[in-house]
């Protein structure tokens, strides 16, 4: 929404992670079978950055929203009783290495995305895990937390350790 993206000064916003090699880089390893959903370009071709600015402002759109749905929580008394998850997918590259959007590629701005478990009494605060993770660990995770087995042929691993402190 306009009053999210208008938030953000575009030009003031930092620059993409590019150097004029990075396209014709990039556009061999399409070459050679490696999709990335659309070719490289420079990152003015992807409109940065207003590109930038328009993911700042849906990144905060989220975050005000998510911030209502603890609210109530807080409020009705159900904060407790809730393991609250924050996530995503993947990331975008917004400009960076003369890509947008995301793809089959194993850089930071894609696979650094958000991944908050909480659950107030029962899970660690504050902890920042390095740890690499990937969303088929919630499965196992949320049936252990819930006291059910974890069957063998589950894919991911529980997150339990982590979000405990045993890890």
């Amino acid at each position: 929404p306009w009053e999210y993206y208008r938030r953000f000064d575009p030009q003031s916003l930092p620059m993409p992670d590019f150097r004029a090699s990075d396209v014709a880089h990039q556009n061999r390893i399409s070459d050679a079978g490696v999709d990335f959903l659309a070719r490289a370009q420079p990152p003015e071709y992807w409109g940065h950055p207003e590109i930038k600015a328009s993911s700042y402002a849906m990144i905060e759109l989220m975050d005000e929203q998510f911030g209502r749905l603890l609210d109530h929580l807080d409020a009705t008394g159900q904060r407790e009783n809730t393991i609250v998850i924050f996530m995503s997918d993947h990331g975008e590259m917004l400009g960076d290495r003369g890509l947008a959007r995301q793809g089959c590629r194993f850089y930071d701005p894609l696979v650094r995305v958000p991944l908050i478990v909480s659950w107030p009494g029962h899970f660690e605060q504050g902890v920042v895990s390095q740890a690499l993770v990937e969303l088929t660990d919630l499965a196992p995770t949320l049936l252990e937390a819930a006291g059910h087995e974890v069957p063998d042929d589950t894919h991911g691993r529980s997150l339990l350790p982590l979000l405990t402190g045993q890890a």
